[in-house]
């Protein structure tokens, strides 16, 4: 039979020493813990350790692997929730270290040894453990299981036999068997890498925490500071969040600094190599630590390891099975190897409901399976199916954007943004001139849609040049109209002509419809920036027939695109029946194509209309109906124009706080995509603003920077309401004499263009021109107009305002002379950003406009409020409005009623 070595000694086992086997075989005395003591705390688990302790104290569960990639920490969390369940178990907890042996036939001897017991000739070692563990209510640790997985059906014998011990196994890959639960180790937390917070709030990210720790264990000087953070936290990110890749980098520290570490970092491989002595040989390098995965894999599952190197940013299924099918045997379904990648915890699976799930490879993983992918030969066969069917998908997905199926294809072009961005690349470096043109003229649409202006113009201008005007013409003419709406919104006029030309030829050779169509919306668009409404009616018209002439009657899409640019030019010419008849008929017809983002966009037209005839109420109704629907379809920069709307009505009413926060918001919107011709008015609409508060050098510095880009982009139109809604807030101001000065240079400017007032402007124009006529004198009136009419629009913002007003002063942000700072008086001061939260939120703003202005997560900006509450002392957004009040962190702010 079975004896037992070792004795038992208070309440550590340790099997070199003899012990008592009669009291350990009756099971009154023995309890086990050979746990090591952790020599450095368990940074950012806290959620794991519980959800692990919750799941092994439930009755049903007796089999609990944990799983995750290579170096995610599954070692350390087991033995840390081990550690804080050996109490609940009334022999204890014990760690079998599985790592030195890779014969599956050791792992129940292994068990064996590590208990106490040796093998005796009267009954098999698997029977005596089974009899010595029968009465034990134990809980066994399994370390480092996956290069052992055939002896998982001996755990289930096990479990069977003994009905009271529990197993908890950290393996790299599933176990697969009866009874077994699974818990999936996750990376640490990492903040987002486009919205990092402010430096001191990274140290609530594990992964940032963990490598400042372990940074400050080389080298103790290190922090985190303001100069660094942003290094660290990219470390942290290209880096997945893994442990072991943090520690490896941290361990640099004592020799780069954050930002020379993180310039290394595009070849991990090399740069994580300096581990632990005392850490197994498999993780004292990342490579190391691959490798022991990788040469776990049959030669079929390495192969497809390879293969899925070659996606960037993952995957889906579908795409899985075109690239890797051909470079896997067919008697292994890629499905299967997929599957089995998974469970070995190489690839990862997104999680979006309703939707295939993506496959995802950690960055870190990738760079090995890339290596392994060139030294095998396959890289640049691989690359070429991978771009050939990013093309068919493109191609697939182009017609779909215009149509009931938008939204979905919106969402899978933009996770394959990257996989398309490489299969460009790829066409580009190996000339396939056609291919490159087909790609970059099926995506342009999506590019458009996104605001992705650069990259569009980047490709497709690219590929125009390269390729000859007579190959692959559909493609060629999609390329031309993209280039020519883009162009539009960033003034480039004569790229803009010169590509509607080339386009409308083709489109007419080919009865192409809508090419024809988008491309003179873009021509008329163009014209009436310029102020060339004759022109641009001609073209409307022009457009209106070809489209009735050739396009196939169901086509609603392309005749709603004709009226909405014929409806831009009557609305032009101040015919605002016309123009809502042409857009109440294309907004249905865009219902009815089923193309969400232009029958929101077309909400924005019409509130144009009704906020023009003076209809503000019906203005903000179809304002927010189509800001709903462009949240519905994540069009983010076309909402810069209706927060634009919303901050000019604002304004109308006087409220110039939120007038204010919402003309920044749709401005910071227009930035963010290159849209000069939208910035342009944003400044025209902010100078407004500062002007209303008698802050001439602010208003000064906003007009002129409106008109620069307003000539730039030749957009007459935003230059003559810089002119005239600037004269008449400082008429109102009391600035008779300039503001006459810019009535009359706008005066020419609107004549030269045949350019019509909007009906609402009209009666409240002549009004303001009245009085002023009255304070000024016939005579001076008429001189300071003629003097107008004679100047640029540069020189009329320049005339200095009547003696006796100086410019606004601007007061400081914080405290009075004779108080303590705000600084002083908190405790733990508001960071740059919380301040510019807690201004918003003065000013009424929601989390979601919050959000909007500052161009991050609402999640974040909930994130934000919560410190600053915390900060201040308070438990609600209003009183912490009057606490910060009271600080002098609010002055000069009016404070709107907040929502709790």
């Amino acid at each position: 039979m079975a004896e037992l070595i070792g004795e038992h000694s208070g309440n550590y086992l340790h099997p070199s020493t003899p012990f008592n086997g009669e009291k350990a075989a009756t099971g009154s005395a023995v309890r086990f813990q050979n746990l090591p003591p952790l020599l450095t705390p368990l940074i950012g688990r806290e959620q794991q350790e519980q959800a692990i302790s919750a799941l092994l104290l439930r009755p049903g569960i007796r089999l609990l692997t944990l799983t995750g990639a290579g170096g995610i920490g599954k070692t350390c969390l087991a033995q840390k929730v081990a550690a804080d369940l050996i109490s609940v178990f009334a022999h204890g907890a014990c760690l079998v270290q599985l790592a030195p042996i890779s014969d599956f036939h050791l792992v129940i001897p292994t068990i064996a040894q590590t208990l106490g017991l040796r093998d005796v000739e009267e009954r098999s070692l698997f029977e005596s453990l089974k009899a010595f563990l029968r009465d034990k209510h134990l809980l066994l640790l399994l370390d480092n299981f996956e290069q052992v997985l055939e002896a998982s059906p001996a755990l289930v014998e096990l479990l069977q036999a003994c009905p009271s011990i529990k197993i908890m196994v950290t393996s790299r890959a599933v176990l697969h068997v009866e009874g077994e639960y699974e818990f999936s180790v996750p990376p640490l937390s990492l903040p987002d890498p486009l919205h990092l917070p402010a430096y001191e709030e990274l140290l609530h990210y594990a992964a940032v925490a963990l490598f400042v720790q372990r940074a400050q264990m080389v080298k103790p000087q290190f922090v985190l500071s303001e100069d660094n953070a942003a290094a660290v936290a990219q470390i942290c990110i290209r880096l997945d969040g893994l442990p072991l890749s943090i520690e490896l980098a941290a361990a640099r520290s004592k020799l780069l600094s954050s930002r020379a570490l993180l310039g290394r970092l595009n070849h991990r491989l090399a740069v994580l190599t300096d581990g632990r002595q005392d850490a197994p040989t498999r993780q004292q390098t990342l490579r190391a630590t691959l490798r022991w995965s990788y040469d776990l894999l049959n030669a079929q599952e390495q192969r497809c390891f390879r293969c899925l190197a070659i996606f960037v940013g993952g995957c889906t299924l579908e795409a899985a099975e075109a690239v890797c099918s051909a470079a896997v045997d067919l008697s292994f379904p890629v499905i299967d190897l997929v599957a089995s990648l998974l469970d070995k915890s190489l690839l990862q699976q997104s999680d979006r409901d309703g939707d295939e799930p993506r496959l995802l490879m950690l960055e870190t993983i990738r760079e090995y399976a890339l290596e392994r992918l060139m030294d095998s030969g396959e890289l640049e066969a691989t690359r070429e199916r991978h771009a050939l069917y990013y093309l068919a998908l493109a191609e697939q997905g182009e017609p779909e954007l215009f149509g009931h199926q938008q939204r979905l294809w919106m969402d899978r072009l933009t996770w394959d943004a990257e996989n398309f961005r490489a299969a460009l690349q790829w066409s580009q470096t190996h000339h396939r001139k056609e291919q490159l043109l087909r790609l970059a003229g099926n995506l342009g649409h999506f590019w458009y849609m996104c605001g992705r202006f650069s990259e569009a113009m980047l490709w497709i201008e690219t590929a125009l040049r390269e390729v000859a005007p007579d190959v692959a013409v559909s493609a060629r003419i999609k390329a031309l109209y993209i280039v020519a709406l883009i162009a539009s919104h960033l003034g480039q006029s004569d790229l803009l002509f010169g590509r509607v030309r080339e386009c409308l030829t083709l489109a007419r050779q080919h009865r192409d419809g809508r090419g024809f169509v988008i491309a003179s919306w873009a021509l008329v668009h163009d014209l009436l920036s310029g102020g060339d409404i004759i022109g641009a009616r001609a073209q409307a018209e022009e457009t209106l027939t070809f489209v009735r002439a050739h396009a196939p009657a169901e086509d609603s899409w392309t005749l709603a695109c004709a009226l909405n640019a014929f409806g831009s030019v009557v609305l032009s010419q101040g015919d605002y029946a016309q123009a809502q008849q042409l857009y109440e008929r294309a907004i249905a017809l865009f219902k009815e194509a089923g193309d969400l983002w232009l029958y929101g966009e077309l909400h924005l037209f019409l509130a144009n209309v009704y906020w023009a005839q003076g209809d503000e109420a019906r203005a903000r109704t179809f304002l927010r109906e189509g800001l709903a629907i462009h949240d519905q379809v994540g069009n983010a920069w076309v909402t810069g124009w209706f927060v634009s709307l919303f901050g000019k009505i604002a304004l109308r009413q006087g409220d110039i706080p939120r007038a204010r926060f919402l003309l920044e918001a749709g401005l910071k919107r227009h930035q963010q995509v290159g849209d000069q011709q939208g910035q342009a008015l944003l400044y025209a609409l902010l100078a407004q603003a500062a002007a209303s508060e008698r802050d001439y050098t602010l208003t000064r510095t906003l007009a002129a920077q409106s008109l620069e880009l307003a000539r730039a982009v030749g957009d007459t139109g935003s230059l003559i309401l810089c002119l005239e809604e600037l004269a008449d807030v400082v008429a109102a101001q009391g600035e008779p004499e300039w503001a006459t000065v810019l009535w009359g240079a706008a005066e020419r400017y609107r004549e030269a263009s045949n350019a019509t007032l909007p009906l609402v402007e009209r009666l409240g124009r002549a009004r303001r021109v009245e009085q002023a006529k009255r304070l000024l004198g016939e005579q001076v009136f008429a001189e300071k107009w003629a003097e107008g009419r004679n100047m640029t629009a540069e020189q009329a913002i320049e005339v200095p305002p009547t003696p006796g007003w100086t410019s606004k002063e601007q007061k400081p942000v914080r405290g009075k002379a004779d108080q303590p700072s705000a600084e002083q008086l908190l405790l733990d001061p508001l960071s740059q950003r919380e301040l510019e939260v807690l201004q918003l939120l003065a000013g009424g703003a929601s989390n979601q406009e919050i959000a909007t202005a500052l161009v991050v997560a609402p999640g974040t900006v909930k994130l934000h409020v919560s410190h600053i509450l915390s900060k201040l002392g308070v438990n609600s957004r209003t009183r912490a409005i009057l606490r910060a009040r009271d600080l002098g962190l609010l002055t000069g702010v009016i404070s709107r009623p907040v929502d709790e």
